[in-house]
């Protein structure tokens, strides 16, 4: 927070405030998508504000970062190198994976690492879902398991996970929430992250420990980082050589870096990188005389070109740092003035408005069923908004009957999966979602209690329907079976 950085810095100066950003990311499988948003939540972190700071912080809900501790520690530090730190671990699966990475309670790029990281996470196709290639695999697909897939993003470029435990092997990012000062004891000095934060008395209690007490400056003191990177030490079994890799398996450390999909500029250190422009959607381009921001077009270093949000609002100049192209903090909204026209009605469905009557942008048209039928999720009646032109209504309504539910737990298995009962519509179909644990969308709000961070629900797919609140996020769930009765209708006829 700006008064943590006055306090420890001894400055009266207020940090920058960057603008919030919420990544516009779906799940598309039965689980939440926390890959998906991860990787393109560090892109747009480089788009957006790669010259706003020298760290970069990915963090839980639950996690609490010392800021100035981290920034003492940064300043050690040469910036020129790449940086990945954490708390590290991947042991047990180093000799089949030959991959280690950071605990996703909370790990930090700095400048020199996201840039890095930039450029394998624009290669990426997109066009790809890499749902069979494993946890340790830097590519498209849906589901978990980020921190594994973002260490193998950064092995791929040269960046392994940093040594950041003190001389006497205590960690600097804790995974859990030290209650007294004897557990303390056994933290390193200057901690710089916390896990498991889940109420005020919580943080309270990590800000007298790192801000207060025993230490009265945080930057007086702290002891300096290695700068090397993690070593396995002491297990025979585990073997490593000079380049942090298994020298038993083809895993390289930089090997994308050093393949002809990376650009030739990665390969020469003194040579600085042209951009390749990638307008987000709502951006447009506009002539300057360095350069054009168009998709596709090419800026070099330093060159800069104007941007602005569709219709030549809000221009702006975006700059390429270093094969980074910069946008600046636009916020474009959608100008949406298309009208929708009603469609024919389809079986068993009356619609509020007439067919071939118009409804204006943003105004719903509602849906009702005939006994006996329903919509997506077991709905009566539902609302539909008229966006860009278009109604999205669905199949409209369907046969009403008792659906039959088997889901099945990879760690466990709780009484009455196997007979999961919901009154639904004939065409729906299930999946296990995860939510925020505490959420408005969370039943049950009780996970946070057991250090879980979402709630798994049993779910309609199309209308997020929740059949059942299943368990927390310590285990993946899936749905085995789904058997529908149209024959067990009173309850819709």
């Amino acid at each position: 927070s700006a008064k943590d950085y006055q306090r420890g810095s001894g400055s009266e100066e207020t940090p920058e405030e960057l603008d919030p950003y919420v990544m516009p990311v779906q799940t598309r499988t039965g689980h939440y998508n926390t890959w998906d948003l991860s990787w393109r939540g560090w892109k747009k972190a480089a788009e957006l504000h790669l010259n706003s700071a020298e760290g970069f912080v990915m963090m839980h809900l639950s996690s609490l970062v010392v800021t100035t501790n981290l920034a003492a520690f940064l300043s050690y530090l040469d910036p020129e190198k790449p940086y990945f730190m954490g708390h590290v671990r991947g042991l047990n699966t180093w000799n089949s994976e030959g991959i280690l990475y950071n605990d996703k309670a909370a790990y930090m790029l700095n400048k020199r690492a996201l840039r890095l990281l930039y450029f394998r996470l624009t290669a990426i196709r997109e066009d790809v879902d890499g749902s069979g290639g494993g946890e340790y695999v830097c590519q498209n697909a849906p589901g978990e398991f980020e921190e594994k897939r973002i260490a193998a993003c950064l092995k791929d470029v040269g960046v392994i996970p940093m040594e950041t435990r003190d001389k006497e092997g205590r960690q600097r990012f804790i995974l859990s929430r030290p209650r007294n000062r004897d557990e303390f004891k056994n933290c390193s000095p200057y901690p710089l992250s916390f896990g498991q934060i889940y109420n005020v008395q919580d943080y309270q209690t990590m800000e007298y420990y790192t801000l207060k007490q025993p230490y009265m400056d945080a930057h007086i003191g702290i002891e300096a980082p290695t700068g090397v990177a993690f070593r396995i030490s002491g297990q025979a079994h585990l073997s490593m050589d000079e380049h942090g890799d298994n020298p038993n398996l083809d895993k390289k450390t930089g090997a994308w870096l050093h393949s002809t999909a990376a650009p030739k500029c990665l390969k020469n250190s003194f040579q600085r990188c042209p951009c390749t422009v990638r307008l987000p959607k709502g951006l447009e381009g506009g002539d300057v005389s360095s350069g054009m921001c168009t998709d596709g077009g090419s800026l070099g270093d330093g060159e800069s070109c104007l941007v602005s949000c569709a219709g030549g609002r809000s221009a702006s100049k975006a700059t390429c740092n270093d094969g980074v192209l910069v946008f600046p903090p636009l916020k474009c909204e959608i100008q949406d003035q298309q009208i929708c026209t009603v469609p024919q009605l389809p079986p068993h469905t009356i619609y509020s408005k007439k067919p071939g009557d118009y409804v204006a942008s943003k105004e719903k048209l509602t849906v009702t069923c005939e006994k006996g039928f329903r919509l997506t999720g077991g709905k009566e009646q539902q609302s539909f908004a008229c966006f860009q032109g278009e109604l999205s209504l669905g199949s409209g309504c369907q046969r009403c009957g008792k659906w039959t539910i088997k889901v099945k737990g990879a760690r466990y298995q709780l009484k009455g999966w196997d007979k999961i009962k919901f009154n639904g519509a004939k065409t729906d179909n299930f999946e296990v979602n995860g939510v925020t644990t505490g959420s408005k969308e969370d039943p049950v709000k009780n996970c946070q209690e057991f250090g879980h961070p979402e709630q798994l629900l049993l779910q309609e797919k199309l209308s997020q329907t929740t059949v059942l609140a299943l368990s927390c996020s310590n285990q993946e769930i899936f749905v085995d079976e789904a058997v529908f009765d149209e024959t067990d209708n009173a309850w819709c006829s």
